[in-house]
């Protein structure tokens, strides 16, 4: 039996293996962090889906892994550190990934049907910080009145249950969901999800005030009231 923690996402069931030896008292975040990652599978795998069979894994593998964590903020399960950590460590295995220079949608989708390990990882470490980023531009084009969250509840209100949507059709919520045709958020999902591009994460990091020593030392900087709430509400996925 493999360590803690791998899970499955079935149609009307979750699978997390946690070995009877794992000891879950203090928090234990492997345990908590997958099973979260597969439920929200349950809704973005099961109700919502592509309509590609190979799938869509930035979103699917890569989202899956923001929502989740940002889940367990909401919940007071973790403190809003513990989510500058997980960034801090994704940063940290993206820089190790060779393939990281030029991660496009399509070479992720290749590396799912080639057993590429390098570039199946990107899925999970690159898509995170696109929807973090993503977030951001949402924000700054509506004023705050969107972000990542109402992405997806619109993505979950045509497509849920449905016809599997396709990346055109992503990329057209985007700019519905936005209001701008050219505005930062289209541009975030062409450079950030399709593109390849190292993304700007440097800049990210210093605009939410996340300092990471060491990365069980990460602290969070002190803010405009502003930017203060917006940091709060991109950890907890709040609209």
């Amino acid at each position: 039996m493999k360590g803690c923690c791998e899970g499955t996402a079935l149609t009307n069931a979750v699978v997390v293996n946690i070995p009877s030896d794992t000891p879950l008292v203090p928090f234990n975040f492997s345990a908590i962090g997958t099973s979260a990652h597969e439920l929200f599978h349950q809704w973005n795998m099961k109700y919502v889906f592509p309509k590609s069979p190979s799938g869509a894994y930035l979103l699917s593998e890569g989202f899956t892994n923001y929502f989740a964590v940002a889940s367990l903020v909401r919940a007071k399960m973790i403190p809003e550190r513990s989510f500058a950590r997980f960034m801090s460590i994704y940063r940290n295995k993206l820089k190790k990934n060779p393939k990281y220079k030029d991660s496009t949608y399509s070479k992720i989708q290749t590396g799912f049907a080639t057993n590429d390990d390098e570039l199946v990882d990107l899925a999970y470490t690159k898509g995170p910080f696109v929807a973090i980023l993503m977030d951001i531009a949402l924000k700054e084009d509506t004023e705050g009145k969107s972000s990542i969250t109402s992405w997806f509840q619109t993505l979950s209100k045509e497509f849920g249950g449905k016809r599997g949507y396709t990346i055109k059709d992503l990329r057209r919520l985007t700019i519905e969901v936005s209001g701008r045709t050219n505005g930062k958020a289209v541009r975030m999902f062409d450079s950030a999800f399709i593109g390849g591009k190292r993304l700007p994460l440097g800049a990210l990091f210093v605009r939410l005030g996340i300092s990471c020593k060491t990365l069980k030392s990460c602290t969070l900087k002190p803010l405009s009231q502003k930017d203060e709430k917006i940091r709060s509400r991109l950890f907890s996925a709040e609209l």
